[in-house]
């Protein structure tokens, strides 16, 4: 019923509030709810499994690419100053493959400077992939 409900599309508060409802009524969206919570908590890394699992199973669904791809930013960018390589590789692999499916703009250029970031070692990202 609430498809029904004649939205202003100038009117983002009621947007954004109707898609949140739709969510919340679908059980299928439950793993992407329960990340998004995480992720709101500061629980990065235990959300990132669930993103993971969540974009699997909505590829298309832009919410949870971006979702998925602000908290790889956040696990990247601590894995970047924690010199950590091998989690930034597997980090960087992750997001390359969500990437066609992200369309926000600010998160798009922030990876774009991680990549930079770790542009020394894209041989061994493109390795990571083929696994």
């Amino acid at each position: 019923q609430i498809d029904r409900v004649a939205i202003d599309e100038y009117d983002d508060i009621l947007i954004k509030t109707v898609r949140n409802a739709k969510l919340i009524a679908n059980p299928q969206k439950k793993i992407f709810l329960e990340a998004k919570q995480l992720s709101f908590e500061g629980k990065d890394e235990e959300a990132n499994p669930l993103f993971k699992r969540a974009f699997e199973q909505y590829p298309t669904d832009a919410d949870v690419a971006k979702s998925y791809g602000w908290t790889l930013y956040k696990l990247l960018k601590r894995a970047i100053e924690n010199k950590d390589k091998e989690k930034r590789n597997l980090l960087l692999a992750d997001y390359l493959l969500i990437e066609e499916a992200i369309v926000d703009e600010k998160l798009l250029q922030s990876m774009n400077y991680m990549k930079e970031l770790a542009d020394d070692e894209k041989k061994i990202i493109k390795e990571i992939l083929k696994v």
